[in-house]
């Protein structure tokens, strides 16, 4: 049969240290029948402390400002536990494959395995193992995946000899982007510039440009390398990164290339994964007008773009420069909190969880006008002139006097159901005009597309299933409205309008459907 579419609609033990997460640390996977994490104050790496033993054998680890995370290949699953202390949950997300490499971006948490990027939800579900593939699925990879990072716009993973990247979206996928001096990645991070690697295959860090291109090795450490991680931003000058190597240390060196400290933390057992300290920036904005406040940097996790992110995480002594912008008919009127007394933008030292708020204030003229979304169905608002995008942005300054019209665009399999507020007048037309004559405020209601599924086969009945129960296909709806159903079985379909005079506008048409099945 054809489809009719009419208008497409077993539990291991874990244990913890109770005691509240220090600052300026670093953290590593220990494997060699240790199986744990471990960490060391940057300020005392001479007294390496265990934090959880983990059961099996730990690949690679990452933290949050408030959660470490673990990817364990023998178990096929990313553990967690949180750094201030308490119960680890090794099966924090599970079905993927074996596990190699684990980041977490905004609300996601992305991980490496042999032939996939998988990821889930911060809550830990649902776990998508097949986000997005860097090779073809059922086939093994040259070289198992060991590696992955996430900026705000990429997530980055190694192969035998080269860094690949996939859009965040999974839209664009470049195995290859960089292919030179590439040997075996086993670590990578990014700043705003540069693309960094640990190269197992050749015992050197690599560094790229972020564009791509090919990158060149910059620093010779001298013993196999198994984690790599970095405190401050390489692109300011001052910062250092970190690596494991197989003599059981974590060596320490500057941007510039030189090491410092070849065994920065020594004694250790088969050390491999490695991360530095975490610390939350939160951005708010005060006052009666609206702008953005943007982070130049892509060390956080994502990028603050505050409209849209307010708060990330950021590495130990990451240095951030956050600058405010005005939208048109506010303006900026200063900083408080960390940045109290900056003008222009704003630097801050992340050596602590540090809290920033940005005054925004309506210029003479201008009113704002505020717009809420709905209803479970997906949809955007849109305005002429430009100023609202609703989901992204919601509330804008609008000169005084002007008219706004704004736009009701439905998502995929959504019904735009009317509008309310300052728009209440304009019932379920797809545009709605707002005289600015003071502050408004709208709304607009989005449902879910209604999917009816075929139950009874019939040349002369209209009987389809909604739900657990049928009904008749006869349904009152305004003059131009999209109706969107699915038929479960093929049909021939014949859907047949008719004007009704109602006293009530949103009762002006009805909708009968009729078919005949063809098998």
């Amino acid at each position: 049969m054809r489809r009719i579419l009419i208008a497409l609609a077993a539990l291991l033990a874990f244990t913890g240290t109770a005691a509240a997460a220090d600052t300026g640390r670093l953290y590593w996977a220990q494997s060699g029948g240790v199986n744990s994490v471990w960490s060391a104050a940057i300020a005392n790496p001479g007294a390496p402390s265990a934090l959880v033993a983990l059961g099996s054998t730990p690949k690679g680890i990452f933290a949050t400002s408030s959660t470490l995370y673990w990817a364990s290949p023998q178990t096929g699953a990313i553990g967690s536990w949180p750094l201030a202390g308490g119960t680890a949950n090794p099966g924090f997300i599970t079905g993927a494959t074996t596990p190699e490499a684990v980041v977490v971006n905004g609300q996601y948490v992305y991980w490496a395995d042999a032939t996939y990027i998988g990821r889930a939800l911060l809550t830990g579900q649902p776990a998508q193992t097949g986000y997005a593939w860097y090779t073809t699925p059922g086939t093994s990879a040259a070289n198992p995946n060991t590696a992955i990072w996430a900026d705000a716009n990429f997530v980055y993973f190694g192969d035998s000899n080269s860094i690949g990247r996939i859009s965040l979206d999974g839209t664009v996928q470049q195995p290859t982007f960089i292919a030179g001096g590439v040997a075996s990645p086993v670590a990578i991070i990014s700043d705003s510039n540069y693309i960094t690697w640990a190269n197992a295959g050749s015992s050197t860090i690599s560094q790229a440009p972020l564009a791509g291109l090919a990158g060149s090795p910059f620093a010779n450490v001298g013993t196999p390398i198994s984690g790599l991680t970095e405190t401050g931003n390489g692109t300011t000058g001052g910062a250092n990164f970190y690596w494991t190597g197989a003599n059981g240390t974590i060596g320490q060196a500057n941007y510039v290339g030189t090491v410092t400290s070849a065994s920065f933390v020594g004694g250790l057992t088969s050390p491999g994964s490695l991360v530095s300290t975490r610390y939350p920036l939160t951005v708010a904005k005060a006052g009666t007008g609206q702008g953005t406040v943007t982070a130049a940097t892509l060390l956080s996790t994502p990028n603050i773009s505050c409209g849209t992110s307010c708060a990330s995480d950021f590495p130990d002594n990451s240095v951030v420069v956050l600058t405010a912008t005005a939208t048109t008919g506010s303006s900026f009127a200063g900083w408080t909190g960390a940045c109290t007394n900056a003008t222009g933008t704003c630097t801050v030292t992340m050596t602590q969880a540090q809290s920033v708020t940005a005054t925004f204030n309506l210029s003479p003229g201008t009113f704002l006008l505020t717009f809420t979304p709905r209803g479970t169905g997906a949809g955007t608002i849109v305005s002429s002139p430009t100023g609202i995008n609703c989901g992204a942005v919601c509330v804008a300054p609008f000169a005084m006097g002007s008219t706004v019209t704004l736009t009701a665009v439905e998502g995929p399999n959504a019904d735009f159901a009317g509008w309310g507020g300052a728009c209440s007048n304009f019932w379920r037309q797809s545009t709605c005009k707002v005289a600015m004559t003071k502050a408004r405020a709208a709304s607009a209601l989005f449902n879910p597309a209604p999917v009816l599924a075929l139950t009874k086969f019939s040349l002369s009945r209209t009987t389809f299933g909604v739900s657990n129960s049928t009904t008749t296909v006869r349904a009152y709806t305004p003059k131009g409205t999209t109706i969107k159903y699915t038929l479960s079985e093929a049909a021939n379909v014949t859907v047949a309008f008719q004007d009704r005079k109602s006293t009530r506008p949103e009762l002006q048409s009805r909708v009968d459907i009729s078919y005949a099945v063809f098998c």
